[in-house]
């Protein structure tokens, strides 16, 4: 085990969506993206992702709580593009209506926030300048921050009956329960104002394999449609996701997890 421990952190996802853009298209995509795509050589094609739509009425629109939809793609459909950095630590997702990044977690090291925000900006610039410089233009109209976290066994929890350990619910028995799954939602205010919904779920897994067990964690917030659309207003919108996600997730832990991982309200 390292000294120095860092978060359960598996993935981070920031992304922003905007009216479709011609330009951004498979084969212009070496031009949109300029020395990005040459940093990110490996390519695939995916379904097209849609983000879901969040109102402050929850049931104004898609039921459910805010899984993504993702759309088969037939003949001729849309295709949503990653570019993977040469170590598939960076992976860059694009589509007509989409610009994504993506951290994977492929070593110890873990990325915080400030430098993956820093990141996403410069490809988001790139793809912007090179847009407007073809007749197009980068306004977002809607945002999406998600954390993957996979949680191993370690000295906090080690079996799939110490849950108890690790997660903090209140409940009458819930110094003794054992495992349990979870999903919920709920809306993000700012100013007294409703701007979008946070979405967490929360899944034992057990491999049969190893005879381990692991916890999937997931959490996300999205926007609903910015006020004002513009980057600024997306990143903006970013920056208090991440902050949520941050709050959400210590209050989630027992004080002996958060010890475990060192986690703070600015990790």
């Amino acid at each position: 085990m390292n000294a120095v421990r860092t978060p359960p952190v598996n993935e981070v996802v920031l992304s922003v969506q905007f009216p479709p853009q011609d330009q951004l298209i498979g084969p212009r995509l070496p031009q949109m993206l300029g020395e990005w795509y040459e940093t990110h050589p490996g390519i695939t094609t995916a379904p097209p992702y849609e983000m879901p739509a969040e109102h402050e009425s929850l049931y104004a629109g898609q039921p459910g709580l805010g899984s993504p939809r993702i759309e088969i793609a037939g003949p001729g459909a849309e295709s949503r593009y990653w570019f993977s950095s040469g170590d598939e630590v960076y992976v860059i997702q694009v589509q007509r209506s989409f610009l994504a990044l993506n951290w994977r977690r492929r070593t110890e090291e873990y990325v915080r926030f400030d430098e993956l925000r820093k990141r996403f900006l410069d490809v988001a610039g790139t793809v912007m300048k090179n847009l407007e410089a073809h007749g197009g233009t980068l306004v977002p109209n809607r945002a999406e921050l998600s954390y993957i976290n996979m949680v191993q066994p370690n000295d906090v929890w080690a079996k799939a009956n110490d849950l108890h350990k690790l997660i903090d619910i209140n409940f009458w028995d819930r110094d003794v329960y054992e495992q349990f799954a979870l999903q919920y939602s709920k809306s993000l205010h700012r100013n007294g104002q409703w701007i979008g919904r946070s979405h967490v779920v929360v899944q034992p897994i057990y491999s049969w394999l190893t005879q381990e067990p692991s916890l999937y964690v997931n959490l996300t917030a999205r926007s609903g449609l910015l006020e004002t659309p513009n980057f600024e207003a997306s990143i903006d919108f970013l920056d208090y996701a991440h902050d949520s996600i941050n709050h959400t997730f210590l209050s989630m832990l027992r004080p002996e997890a958060t010890t475990f991982w060192g986690l703070t309200s600015d990790s």
